[in-house]
């Protein structure tokens, strides 16, 4: 799902103490509803209300040139701190801000993602009903979705089946703007509604909205591999498999290449999901990683970081069809990486990721651990002092200790 960087901004910044001058109330013991009101403010009573100009914040204290950035984080931070306040009385107040800023861009978006952190499964009606509106920018459309998809998960964490009804109805909501003329905003819901992962009709709404070029490759990909353990019929698996291996190879961008290779190694992170892979699928995956070994390459002292992380899940990939046990597990990626002496960076990726005491222990009973001590020692001479393979190299020098 999108997430705005603006949401980024506002949880990192959701636990700093907030500044001293908060609000117009001046009574440091008033009630959470008293609180509130100062928020509400009109703006004959409060100077200027917060809502009716994003730039004028009548009771956040702030430097004249402060960044608006800024005084968006501390106000959201100051909202979403205050314990006194009641959930739902913050969703009003940023719901209100949103409102009065729909068509002012950043800063009614930031106000809508300040919604991330509060409870959103009671207020879902309201959610839609704005999903729906004809003037309703599309760009605060997807902004919409990504909030339904988190009320979705809220309603999913509930085991009790009190919420199965919003559920559906969330899931119906979403499902009602693929269709959608504009591109981006079918994209969104596409992608949302298949991570919802419900309907028999996943499979053909993927596959239209990528014949249309609604949704990338690479997505495509990746959100067709997730739904491979959902079908229980062995040669359904395999046949879907096998298409998207097709695809991936055919394709002409790296990011294609690699969404199968992502998708997989986060189907065989899971133990049930491994379990639920036909031993034909299985073997058709082992075949696949088999011809599509990652490189990991060092020019110029410059350690690919990214090539690494692949070639770490691509091992791991392997480990998780190979090895039940945690031991076998740990003693798989201590051959792995003794068989990769020859080519040190791929060590130095594996030594980065794997370096916990079970495959370290493994790599002292191969008898091998000298060999690589002294080959990366070689290397790391060779090396710039302050250049990122350098670093790297040390790391893993150092797990060998």
């Amino acid at each position: 799902m999108k997430q705005s960087k603006i949401v980024a901004m506002l949880l990192a910044v959701a636990g700093v103490t907030i500044f001293a001058v908060l609000y117009k109330a001046t009574d440091s013991n008033a009630n959470a509803e008293s609180s509130k009101r100062s928020f509400l403010a009109s703006d004959a009573d409060a100077g200027g209300s917060i809502f009716s100009m994003p730039f004028k914040f009548s009771h956040v204290a702030t430097a004249p040139d402060e960044p608006v950035i800024e005084k968006l984080d501390r106000f959201s931070a100051g909202i979403l701190n205050d314990k006194k306040m009641s959930d739902s009385s913050k969703f009003e107040i940023f719901w209100n801000a949103y409102l009065k800023n729909k068509l002012s861009g950043m800063v009614g978006i930031y106000y809508l993602d300040s919604l991330h952190g509060v409870p959103l499964l009671p207020h879902i009606a309201l959610l839609i009903a704005e999903l729906n509106k004809s003037d309703t920018p599309s760009q605060v459309k997807d902004h919409l979705l990504t909030l339904l998809s988190s009320a979705h998960d809220e309603a999913h964490r509930d085991q009790t089946g009190s919420s199965d009804a919003k559920k559906a109805e969330i899931i119906q909501a979403v499902k009602k703007q693929i269709p959608s003329q504009d591109v981006s905003l079918a994209a969104s819901a596409t992608l949302a509604y298949s991570r919802m992962d419900y309907g028999d009709d996943i499979e053909a709404i993927l596959t239209d909205a990528y014949r249309r070029n609604i949704i990338s490759e690479a997505d495509y990909i990746k959100e067709a591999a997730f739904k491979l353990p959902n079908f229980t019929a062995p040669e359904k698996q395999t046949s879907m498999l096998a298409d998207l291996m097709q695809i991936s190879k055919n394709s002409r961008t790296q990011e294609s290449r690699n969404a199968l290779l992502d998708a997989v190694n986060v189907l065989l992170g899971n133990p049930e999901v491994v379990d639920r892979l036909s031993g034909d699928t299985k073997n058709l995956i082992l075949n696949y990683l088999k011809a599509n070994e990652p490189v990991v390459l060092l020019n110029d002292s410059n350690f690919n970081l990214e090539q690494a992380i692949h070639y770490s899940n691509w091992v791991s990939d392997y480990a998780s069809l190979n090895a039940r046990t945690a031991s076998e597990r740990a003693t798989f990626i201590a051959n792995k990486i003794t068989s990769d002496a020859t080519e040190i960076p791929k060590v130095v990726a594996l030594l980065n990721t794997y370096n916990d005491s079970a495959v370290v222990a493994a790599l002292r009973n191969s008898g091998k651990m000298t060999l690589l001590q002294n080959k990366l020692r070689t290397d790391l001479a060779g090396l710039v002092p302050e250049s990122s393979a350098y670093s790297h190299y040390q790391a893993a020098l150092e797990v060998l200790q």
